[in-house]
């Protein structure tokens, strides 16, 4: 989060420049409820996605297997992510700590791997279907199974630098006496280049590279 330059001189100050408080903002009610439709839909959806291809046999097909690791990447962030990046909205400071700090960035870019990866190898798993439907059948199964870990093996390893380097930073506000708290993802040592590394380098793996 870059520092924001604000003026110096108190005289020129307009309305975007004066600290609102959260319980003035229309955001600090809204969005909570909004995240909570967002969590219950998502666990209701994707747990009873999970549970019926864990019940049904026949639901085990390569499609289906793609689409249960779908459901378990968007599990994942709706559990850890949602219910904390929600009370962003709500207090001025990071309440829950550095490890749920690096938790909830961590498992934020896993589930971008998973989706991602995973919606490129359903697509070609598509493709191949149709170009050659009979070699499919024959050994796609296996293959798919590796692949599906192999996904989750990278998103995990391309998440690591969020896990390592996650970590909460404060910031003053500006003409008043309080400071706030925030899970900061880039490690303030190596500077802004390193944040625009890492976001240049995330563009190209979850969307460039993909496509």
């Amino acid at each position: 989060m870059a520092a924001i330059d604000f003026p110096t001189n108190s005289t020129n100050l307009n309305s975007d420049d004066i600290y609102e408080s959260y319980s003035n903002r229309p955001e600090t009610y809204i969005v909570p409820v909004v995240f909570a439709m967002i969590f219950i839909v998502g666990v209701l959806g994707n747990g009873t996605l999970v549970l019926v291809f864990i019940r049904h046999r026949s639901m085990r097909n390569v499609p289906n297997t793609y689409i249960l690791s779908l459901a378990l990447g968007d599990l994942l962030v709706i559990i850890t992510c949602v219910p904390f990046t929600s009370t962003v909205y709500t207090v001025e400071s990071w309440p829950y700590g550095e490890l749920i700090c690096k938790l909830s960035e961590a498992t934020k870019d896993v589930s971008i791997g998973v989706s991602v990866f995973t919606l490129t190898a359903l697509s070609a798993e598509r493709y191949c279907a149709i170009v050659n439907p009979i070699r499919r059948h024959v050994s796609s199964k296996p293959f798919t199974l590796m692949t599906a870990v192999a996904i989750w093996i990278l998103a995990v390893v391309l998440a690591t630098p969020s896990a390592t380097f996650s970590h909460l930073a404060t910031e003053p506000i500006p003409f008043t006496n309080m400071t706030i708290e925030f899970c900061y993802p880039f490690p303030m040592e190596l500077g802004s280049g390193y944040a625009r590394g890492m976001v240049m380098f995330k563009l190209l793996a979850y969307y460039v590279v993909p496509l």
